[in-house]
């Protein structure tokens, strides 16, 4: 039997309940119990989603945020836009999180959600918006942007 991926990937698609709660993929639930402590910190997105980190992880982000040059003005609007946004949520018994209004606003999620894992984080994504920034059809500049970096 092959060894867990241990990482979020994938897309999932939930709804908002009406207290504004979404469940955690099951697979995304299964790497924050084995590599994590279950607490996410959810967070604005320049991309109008919203990030999720596991605590771990958004401490290892903070580090290198605060070492960053504070008399640096781009540094300081990220500051204010990572800080000023973040909250940290706790999964109920089953497996959900509420979203913060201020939160959903930001993201326009009000109703079908979409959950995407990356490695080490995940976005949550209201679905049309989703659909329209993320469209199928050609990918031929990311290809040739990720060819720069050997991918």
């Amino acid at each position: 039997m092959a060894a867990p991926i241990n990482r979020f990937i994938g897309h999932h698609s939930y709804s908002l309940d009406n207290k504004g709660r979404v469940s955690i993929p099951a697979e995304f639930r299964e790497v924050l119990s084995d590599r994590y402590d279950e607490r996410l910190v959810l967070m604005k997105h320049y991309d109008r989603c919203l990030v999720a980190y596991p605590l771990e992880e958004w401490q290892k982000l903070d580090e290198k945020i605060t070492a960053l040059p504070a008399s640096d003005p781009m540094v300081t609007k990220y500051l204010r836009n990572f800080y000023s946004s973040a909250k940290v949520c706790e999964l109920d018994k089953q497996g959900r999180i509420l979203v913060p209004s201020p939160l959903k606003s930001h993201a326009g999620l009000a109703r079908d959600v979409v959950i995407i894992g990356l490695s080490n984080k995940m976005e949550f994504w209201d679905l049309e918006t989703w659909n329209r920034e993320n469209p199928e059809e050609d990918h031929s500049a990311v290809r040739v942007a990720m060819a720069q970096f050997g991918i």
